[in-house]
Order: C-alpha cells, then structure tokens, then sequence
C-alpha cells in the first residue's frame, strides 16, 4: 500500500516549473524513438511479432497474446516457434539460480560501525525476503534481455523495491556516457494510465482537491512523473502535467540499478538479445509459414483410380475427406488403384529451419540441453554433461555478474535513500536502537560486498549432515547451532539453547558501550569469558576503539574475579620424604603363628 509522503510539501515558483517542464520534455525527446524498438520486442516475445498495433509497452490493459493467422488461410492458426522467447527464459532460468546476499564489512571502523553494520545486515536480510527481491530478479533480467536494460527501483517514500521498466526510466544520455547512472544529476520514471485513485493514499489533500472525481475515479488515468533534481536536491511529482508535490532530498544518485545485456557503447542505448535474434527469427517465421501453407494445401493422400466399366473401381465410390481421388484411364491389360502421398515441401525446407533454430541458440551461447531438456548426440556421460553445463555458464559470465553486482547495488542505494529519522530495526527487548543516519554517518567506514546467500542447504537432513562436517573439521559451531539449524520443529529446543549465547552477547554489547559490567551469577562464565575476549582482541586491532576496549577489560577482569571466588581451595599437598634417594624401611615382621 501507498503511503502519505510525510515531508513537508515545498513551494515552487513559476520559473522552477518552467525549468522542470523542460528539462521533462527534453528528457523524453532523448529517449523518445526507442519505444518503437521495444514495441517489436513485446510483440515478438508474445507471439510471431505481428501483433495488434494496440499492444504497446504502454498499453497495460491491452496485449495482443493470440496466434498469428496462417498466410493462404485466415481461418486455421498458424504454428508457432518462438526462438526469442525459448532463449530468454532459459539464460532468465540460469540466472535465478545466483542467489546472492549483500553483506556488510565493517573494515576499518570502531564498534559503532560494527553495531551499524549488524543491524544494517540483519535488515537487509529479512527485507529483500519481504520485498521478494530475489523472486523479482528475473523480471529484471528478462527486462534486460528484451528492452535494453533492467532496472531495481529504491522508494524512500514506501521504504520499498520494485523492478521498474526500463521504458519508465529516462535519463540524460550526455550524462550516462560518462558513467552510467551514478553519473546522472536528473532523471525521470514516467508512468502512463497511471490510475488517479493510484495517487489519492500518496498524496489525499491534494486527491481531495480534484473536482468531485465520484465513482469514476478509478477509471481516470493520467501520466505520472516523478522527476530527481540531484543538484538542487528536490524530487518532483506530476500528474498529468500537473505538478502534485515537491519534497527536499538529500541523497546524489539516481534510486536505480541498472542490468544491461550489453553495456552501452555510448549514450544510453545498446543492443539486447531479442535484437540479435530477430533477424534470424524472421527466417524461423518465413520457414515455418510455408512449411504450414504446404502441409495445409496438400492432401492427405492421392488415390489414382482406373476409370472404366469393366470391374474398375468406380471413383464415385471414395470420397476426397481423407484424399485427392484423381480417375485414370488403364491400359488394355486394366489398372489396379494407386496410392501416392507426394511429400508437401522439399524436405531442403525443414533442414533450413533447423539450421536457422541451432544457430539461434548458438548465437545466444544457450546449448539444447537448457532450452530442451534435450542431450545432445554423443554425448552420454555426466562429466561431459556436466563440461557442456560450464561452458554455457562461462558464456554469460559478464550478464551473471551484472546480475549480482544489483544486490550489493540495491544495499548501497537503500542505505543512501531511506530515511534518516527511521529505526533500521523495529524497537525491541535486549536491542540496539540504531537509525538509518548512524549507518550513513558509517558509510565511509565499511564496504558491501557479495556473499552467498547461505552456506548452507535449506533441506533439513543435508543441512545437519553439513553442519557435521563442518564441526568434524574443528569449527566450534556449539554456541550458534541452534541459529544455524532453523528447524520449525525443534524451535522450542533452540529457543532454550540459544538463550546463554544471545545473554551472553546482550552483556557484552552493555559492557563494552556503557561500561556496564554486571551479569547474572547463573551465566555461563566460559562462554562469557570466551566471547568477551574475542570481542576485546578484534576491536584493539584499532586504536580508535580505547573506550570499548577498557570497557571489556573491566568485564574480563569482573569474570577473572566471579570465576578465582567460585574454585573451590586446591586439597593440601602430601608432604613428601626428606630423603627421596633413601630406600623405604622394611616391612616390620609378622608375629604370630599360623
């Protein structure tokens, strides 16, 4: 759901919406000629690529999802091989597999950049869930291999993530010839049709002003713009030329990733992989449209008949349903009926579209066996199979790394957008209340980078098989296997396992920012002692830490004292003979008889 934009609603003066306008009208000239480009694609990852005119990348209540109709018959559907589409959802498929998660290093910064940075990680890690970035991703990818690029759109305002078409996105091509996106100081994301009703939770007072729009309003549609001024530190929003709102930012990039298929040589277009496609996707359709005429016009069998009275067959006894009856007159000697069934087309025809259709995916770097589910010949066994799998990956290194590097992207322009007002993390017991102002005033201090999404599998019984082997290496697992194991059933048990290991770090964090240095005397003194070491060597790796590190070191020492008081006194040793070297004396002798 749309949320009210809480900033204040700044003033503007007819010749800053004069500038706007411009700048608006300029932005779209620029980009304006690639939607017929993007209109073929659409049309050509639909269907045959000879949709309606309606269906346009603009027009989201209409889309031409039919059959084209055959060449010679207007009435039969014509077949339908769509190399464009097969590809692109198969290198969409690959792609998906590369689930990465941006991690937070705090690599040079005090202990408040470690607190900024965990907290910062433990957002992110359950927000791109929330915001199913991961699901998303391939819309982005597709995205990029139909329309040039894909993008992830940041909202401030809704403190969300969506992908955005990359026909929404306009920006100046001078300035993303020096750089790309981050080089951009303006930019716009235009919307048309968009629903009127759409705006009335973002912005109600304004929604109110409008004329009686009644029952009808949630048919009203205008374009929506929303339009970045980074130098002069503004963000616009227009409804149908008509500007709604206009809210101070203070962030300097553009709230947008960018994934190309091919990065731009120059400006702010490129070539995608439907554009390299198509040409042989033209001669797929043109085959396939004859191969169809032919098999349409021709019968299914041709029957010759000797025509006579003598016992001949009559040709009025067959019927042409399942045939071309075609009479013959016979020799002196008779005839007996024929059967010939010509082939419809030259098979030359069929061997070109299987040329054609190889060298497509051949093209594209997509081998049979991702797009077909097919083996190819000769090939029998897994390590060949599994060799052809590498190639075919090492052909889309630079789109898979593209595609992760959107991740990290997306972490980077979150922290620079959000608010600085808003907690990171929900309030909460035993939690530090962190803003999102104190990560940015950390931002120079740690880096983002790739890590895989989990180390471990998400299959319950390969995940404890996994663990094992870990802790069989010498890993002590011990104090955090209950986190590592998330078993819905055993979660009780973990709750009850984890609870002197969460105590424990709750009264490290306490010591070490407040100087507090008390602790129940049930804990676990080991593990208390253990953990706080660890914490003391890590952060004396830099001088700027001191207040920290003193602070630990009264709660080491406090640990040192609790554990010397709860050792029971060692037994008094046994003395010891004063002269060790002299034999033992003899047993005395028995006395008694036996």
């Amino acid at each position: 759901m749309v949320r009210k934009i809480e900033a204040p609603n700044v003033k503007w003066t007819g010749a800053e919406r004069s500038e706007v306008q411009q700048n608006i009208a300029f932005l779209y000239g620029c980009s304006a000629a690639r939607e017929a480009k993007y209109n073929r694609n659409l049309n050509r990852f639909f269907n045959n690529g000879r949709g309606d005119a309606r269906a346009t990348v603009w027009s989201a209540g209409y889309q031409s999802l039919g059959y084209n109709r055959a060449m010679y018959d207007n009435s039969t559907v014509q077949t339908k091989l769509n190399l464009v589409k097969s590809v692109v959802q198969t290198v969409g498929s690959k792609l998906s597999q590369a689930r990465v998660r941006p991690f937070f290093d705090a690599v040079q910064g005090d202990y408040k950049t470690i607190k900024a940075t965990r907290a910062a990680q433990k957002f992110f890690d359950a927000f791109f869930d929330i915001q199913k970035v991961y699901e998303r991703a391939p819309e982005v990818a597709r995205g990029a291999m139909l329309f040039d690029a894909g993008h992830f759109g940041v909202d401030e305002d809704t403190v969300s993530i969506e992908p955005v078409p990359h026909w929404e996105l306009f920006v100046d091509p001078y300035e993303a010839n020096g750089g790309g996106l981050p080089a951009c100081t303006y930019g716009m994301r235009m919307r048309r049709e968009y629903p009127l009703v759409a705006m009335a939770n973002q912005f109600p007072d304004w929604y109110k002003s409008k004329e009686a729009p009644g029952v009808n309003a949630r048919r009203i549609r205008g374009e929506f713009i929303v339009y970045w001024d980074l130098v002069a530190g503004f963000k616009w929003y227009i409804w149908d030329r008509e500007i709604v709102y206009k809210k101070a930012i203070e962030y300097k990039r553009l709230p947008f990733t960018a994934m190309w298929w091919e990065r731009p040589v120059m400006g702010w277009s490129t070539s995608c992989l439907a554009d390299d496609l198509y040409t042989i996707q033209v001669e797929i359709d043109e085959y396939q449209l004859r191969i169809d005429a032919a098999v349409r016009q021709s019968p299914f069998n041709t029957v010759f008949v000797p025509a006579g009275e003598n016992g001949e067959m009559k040709a009025t006894l067959l019927s042409n349903e399942a045939g071309l009856v075609v009479p013959y007159m016979p020799g002196p000697e008779g005839g007996m009926p024929v059967v010939a069934t010509p082939a419809p087309i030259s098979p030359e025809y069929f061997k070109g579209l299987e040329f054609y259709m190889s060298k497509g995916y051949e093209l594209a770097g997509v081998s049979q066996l991702s797009a077909q589910s097919k083996k190819p010949s000769g090939v029998t066994s897994g390590i060949a199979l599994q060799t052809l799998e590498d190639v075919e990956s090492e052909r889309h290194n630079v789109t898979v790394q593209s595609y992760i590097h959107q991740f990290v992207e997306l972490a980077e322009i979150a922290v620079d957008v959000f608010p600085p007002d808003a907690d990171v993390l929900p309030p909460a017991m035993g939690r530090a209340r962190v803003k999102w102002s104190d990560v940015k005033k950390q931002r120079d201090m740690f880096k983002v980078q790739c890590s895989a999404g989990s180390a471990l599998s998400k299959d319950p019984a390969t995940k404890i098989d996994q663990i094992q082997k870990l802790q069989s290496l010498g890993l002590n697992l011990g104090p955090i296997l209950p986190q590592l194991l998330e078993i819905p059933d055993l979660e009780g048990a973990h709750s009850v396992l984890s609870a002197s290991y969460d105590y424990t770090q709750t009264v490290i964090e306490k010591a070490a920012e407040e100087g507090i240095v008390d602790f129940a005397p049930i804990a676990d003194m080991g593990m208390l002692f253990r953990e706080a070491v660890q914490w003391y060597l890590r952060l004396s790796a830099d001088e700027s830490n001191e207040k920290y590190t003193a602070n630990l070191k009264k709660l080491i020492e406090k640990i040192q004292a609790e554990q010397e008081a709860t050792v029971p006194p060692a037994p008094e040793p046994i003395p010891a003979p004063s002269n060790p070297a002299a034999p033992a004396p003899a047993p005395a002798p028995m006395t008694g008889g036996m």
